[in-house]
C-alpha cells in the first residue's frame, strides 16, 4: 500500500483509481461490526476519522492517496515533490514593482573607482553573448594575464570549455588558471580581481567542484553568489525556485530536460535545496541565504550592499531575479559592497556579467558592421546538442 500510494501523493496526482470514499464505506462496515462484538480498533477508528475528513473535505471521489491532504490541513506541510508549472505573464504581474532608477551608470562610476577586474571563467563559448568590447583569452599564462591586467580592463573571459571535461580535468583547469591569475595581479601594482565562474542558466556543469578549486587558489571568500537568472532565454528565479519559461508557463528547473541531463542532472528546483543537493548536504539549505525580489525592487542597491556586507564569511546566497532590473541592481549593491572591502565568488549566467559590468545593449551585428557590402548567400552553422529541446530546434529550421 506504501510502495503504491506514496509515488500519487508525491506527483500530487489523485487520479481516482481507488476512490477515498471506497475508504469510508469500508473502513465504516469494519468499525460498527466490530464495535458491536466488542472489538477495540483503536488505529483503524483514527483512520477512519481521517478518510472521514477527507471526504468531507470534498476529496472523495479522489483516489485515497488524497487522504494525504488531511494531514497537510492539519499540518501546513505539503508532501508533494512537483512544483506547479505557472503562468508566466500572472506571476511577472504579481512582483512587485521594479526598482524606480536604472542603476546602470551608477555601476559604470563605481566600476571606475574599483581596482577590480572581472575575471570570468567560461564554462562553454555561449558566454560572451550578453557583453560586448570585451577580451576574450583562449589561453591563460601568466605573461598574457599581466599583459590583460596592465590594460586594467573592467572585465575580461577566460574561455576554459570546462563544461566538456570530466570534473577531476576541469578541477586540475580551473586550479591552475587561478594561481596563473593570481601570480600575474601580483605582478601589477593596485589591481585586484573577482573571479566568475560563468556557468549554464539551467544549472548544469561543474558545481560545487570548480568553485571549491578557485578557493582553494584564491582563499576563502566572503560569500559564494549563485545567480543562474538569463532573460534571453526565459530562465527566473522568484522565491528561491529557478524556472525555465517555455511557451506561457515557467517550468520549475528540476522538472525539465535539462535537469536530467546524463552528466550534470539534479533534482532540485529550488536553489538553496540545489546547493545541497550538490554539495551532498556539506552546505544544508537551511544555511543559504537568500537576496529575494522585495529586497531588490523595494530597497534598491544599497539594501542589497548591507545584505551583502552583512553575512557570515565563506556563506553561500542565491540571488532572485525576473528582469535585467532586478540584476543591475543586485550588480550595484554587490559592487558597493566590494568597495567596502568584501570578497565575492560568483557561479552565474550569462546576464549578470553584463550587469556587473554596466554594459549597455547594443542591436545584433549586421553585416555591414563587418565591412561587407555584398550580400553572400550559405554558411556554415555548428550545433553542439546536448538536450532533446536542441535537436528539435535543428529539426524545425532544417
Amino acid at each position: 500500500m506504501f510502495e503504491n500510494r506514496v509515488p500519487h501523493m508525491l506527483d500530487n496526482d489523485y487520479t481516482p483509481y481507488s476512490a477515498l470514499d471506497i475508504f469510508v464505506k469500508d473502513l465504516g462496515i469494519v468499525a460498527r461490526e466490530c464495535s458491536a462484538h466488542k472489538v477495540p480498533l483503536h488505529m483503524a477508528t483514527v483512520a477512519y476519522q481521517l478518510f472521514v475528513s477527507g471526504s468531507a473535505a470534498g476529496w472523495g471521489r479522489q483516489d485515497d492517496a488524497g487522504v494525504v491532504k488531511v494531514y497537510e490541513m492539519l499540518t501546513g506541510v505539503h508532501v508533494e515533490a512537483k512544483l506547479p508549472v505557472l503562468k508566466k505573464e500572472d506571476t511577472l504581474k504579481s512582483l512587485p514593482l521594479e526598482w524606480p532608477v536604472d542603476p546602470t551608470e551608477d555601476i559604470r562610476k563605481l566600476n571606475q573607482n574599483s581596482s577590480k577586474t572581472l575575471v570570468v571563467l567560461d564554462d562553454d563559448p555561449t558566454g560572451t553573448q550578453t557583453v560586448h568590447d570585451i577580451e576574450v583569452l583562449t589561453e591563460w599564462t601568466v605573461e598574457s594575464l599581466v599583459n590583460q591586467f596592465t590594460k586594467r580592463p573592467t572585465c575580461l573571459f577566460i574561455l576554459t570549455n570546462s563544461r566538456a571535461l570530466s570534473t577531476e580535468k576541469a578541477i586540475a583547469l580551473t586550479e591552475e588558471i587561478c594561481r596563473n591569475i593570481d601570480l600575474a595581479v601580483k605582478l601589477v601594482e593596485k589591481i585586484d580581481y573577482t573571479v566568475v565562474l560563468r556557468g549554464d542558466s539551467t544549472l548544469r556543469g561543474h558545481f560545487p567542484e570548480e568553485a571549491d578549486a578557485a578557493v582553494s587558489v584564491i582563499g576563502e571568500v566572503d560569500a559564494w553568489i549563485i545567480c543562474p537568472f538569463f532573460l534571453q532565454g526565459g530562465r527566473y528565479t522568484i522565491n528561491d525556485i529557478h524556472y525555465v519559461a517555455d511557451g506561457d508557463g515557467l517550468v520549475p528547473a528540476g522538472e525539465t530536460e535539462f535537469a536530467k541531463d546524463a552528466a550534470f542532472g539534479y533534482k532540485s528546483s529550488n536553489l538553496r535545496e540545489w546547493v545541497e543537493e550538490k554539495t551532498k548536504g556539506r552546505i544544508p539549505a537551511s544555511s543559504v541565504v537568500s537576496i529575494s525580489i522585495e529586497l531588490l525592487r523595494k530597497g534598491g542597491p544599497d539594501a542589497v550592499c548591507d545584505r551583502l556586507c552583512s553575512l557570515k564569511k565563506g556563506s553561500t546566497c542565491v540571488v532572485n531575479a525576473a528582469s535585467d532590473r532586478d540584476m543591475a541592481v543586485f550588480a550595484a549593491g554587490m559592487v558597493k559592497a566590494e568597495l567596502k572591502g568584501k570578497h565575492f565568488l560568483c557561479r552565474t549566467a550569462a546576464s549578470f556579467v553584463s550587469a556587473r559590468v554596466g554594459i549597455i545593449p547594443i542591436p545584433p551585428i549586421l553585416p555591414k558592421d563587418l565591412g561587407i557590402d555584398k550580400e553572400r548567400a550559405g554558411g556554415l552553422i555548428v550545433v553542439g546538442s546536448y538536450v532533446p529541446k536542441t535537436t528539435r530546434q535543428m529539426l524545425l529550421r532544417a
